[in-house]
């Protein structure tokens, strides 16, 4: 029987190792990535309850700091961001398609203050909700 000698013992062994790590790494990948459409996922379903971060990004096995890098590069926005935008979003929607008043409509979106809400639907939108609930957007009924 002949035995490799071990200089070409030892390349085999390197390029296993490196092709480990690669498999290993895109399935990291792969994992964080399925994570993080599920978190989308649960802020969907979720999005008018109160939301503490560090919780979150246990539940779905991310590093508070992974899931704020991770949305931020997939979203562009932070994670408290994109959850306003996802809550005014609906907000826009309700007050288009719904009787509720202004302050319901914060309410039910996961706006504790109507205020607040009312500041920043108009900074998002550049129509007050008052605004959009009279059609003066110009969005057709």
């Amino acid at each position: 029987m002949i035995y490799p000698r071990p200089p070409v013992a030892r390349s085999y062994l390197c390029n296993y190792c490196s092709c480990w790590r690669k498999s290993s790494l895109q399935e990291n990948l792969e994992n964080s990535a399925s994570r993080l459409n599920l978190l989308l996922a649960w802020l969907e379903d979720h999005f008018a309850d109160e939301v503490n971060w560090d919780a979150v990004a246990d539940q779905f096995s991310l590093s508070l700091r992974t899931l704020h890098r991770q949305l931020k590069q997939q979203t562009g926005l932070t994670p408290q961001r994109y959850l306003n935008r996802l809550r005014l979003m609906k907000a826009r929607h309700l007050l288009r398609h719904s009787e509720a008043s202004v302050t319901d409509i914060a309410y039910r979106c996961g706006f504790s203050d109507s205020n607040h809400f009312s500041t920043l639907f108009r900074r998002e939108f550049n129509w007050s909700p008052r605004d959009i609930r009279q059609g003066r957007d110009g969005f057709l009924q």
